[in-house]
């Protein structure tokens, strides 16, 4: 998402609620990354032992195919919008992937001492968002 793009939109008013029904027959763009992010993280749907386990979330696939199955039922034609490049992202991942390998390595030097709790804590903490979970669905 776009730094300060929630906080902007609810402070300038143009934040608007409609249920899935009233928007029958219309159009809806999707910020692909916020939506993979709030499905992994969600309190249903998150896999605290994924980054443990590797590999595509379990929940990731039906999710994202009953959400796209009530859009078409309704009648809404759904278009995700991915983030364009950036120019820092090399430095941005480099960064993000030594913090997700220190807590990766922290989470099983618990499970190591005997600690599986805090070991699943620590791995459902360390998730990083999958990037490639939309391009190999290309299909939608």
């Amino acid at each position: 998402m776009i730094n300060g793009f929630q906080e902007w939109a609810a402070s300038s008013g143009v934040l608007a609620k409609y249920s899935l029904s009233e928007l029958s027959e219309h159009g809806l763009a999707i910020h692909a990354e916020d939506y993979i992010d709030k499905i992994l993280k969600g309190s249903e749907t998150k896999e605290p032992l994924l980054p443990a386990l590797g590999g595509i979330p379990f929940v990731i696939e039906s999710t994202i195919d009953s959400h796209i199955k009530i859009f078409r039922e309704l009648n809404i034609k759904i278009v995700f919008v991915f983030n364009g490049l950036d120019s820092n992202s090399q430095r941005k991942n480099l960064a993000s992937s030594l913090d997700h390998s220190k807590n990766i390595s922290e989470a099983w030097d618990l499970y190591n001492a005997s600690d599986p709790e805090q070991a699943v804590i620590k791995f459902g903490n360390s998730c990083m968002f999958v990037y490639m979970l939309l391009t190999t669905r290309a299909c939608y």
